[in-house]
């Protein structure tokens, strides 16, 4: 199991997730923390910048822009399983299905990051981001029976 919580930066992030992908094995699990923001505010790229976006939850509450990384993965790489947890504050990610012999994301990966810093989220919209994404309740993977049922134990 990989765990990525660093910088939140949406480039940072795919590079990490790429490295821990290229060392896993066929049971391996990247786990990423703060992808799944809950409101604009906390998807701003510098934490401490100033925002034009409201917001009911605590200024900690902050993610970055590494919410990107989700729209990327299903585009790039269909093969892989992507698991969305509603664990607070800013999500859990977890991704199974690994491939440590893709090339697919650090073939094109310059091209990927342009592409994903292109992504506007209050364009796409918060509804429809998350429309795309099926957000499990944590309570569904709480005891082992349900473990092996999302992840194939």
């Amino acid at each position: 199991m990989f765990f990525l919580d660093g910088l939140h930066l949406f480039e940072v992030l795919l590079r990490d997730f790429m490295n821990a992908e290229r060392v896993s094995h066929h049971n391996s699990m990247i786990v990423m923390h703060d992808c799944i923001p809950v409101d604009m505010r906390m998807t701003r790229r510098d934490r401490f910048s100033s925002s034009p976006y409201p917001s009911i939850y605590p200024e900690e509450w902050w993610a970055g822009d590494v919410w990107r990384i989700l729209p990327i993965l299903k585009k790039y790489r269909p093969d892989l399983r992507i698991h969305c947890l509603d664990a607070k504050p800013t999500g859990i990610v977890v991704v199974t299905g690994l491939n440590p012999k893709s090339t697919t994301l650090a073939d094109c990966y310059y091209d990927i990051v342009t592409e994903g810093l292109a992504l506007d989220l209050s364009k796409i919209g918060m509804q429809k981001f998350f429309d795309h994404l099926p957000v499990r309740s944590t309570e569904d993977y709480g005891n082992y029976s349900n473990l092996s049922k999302h992840f194939w134990l």
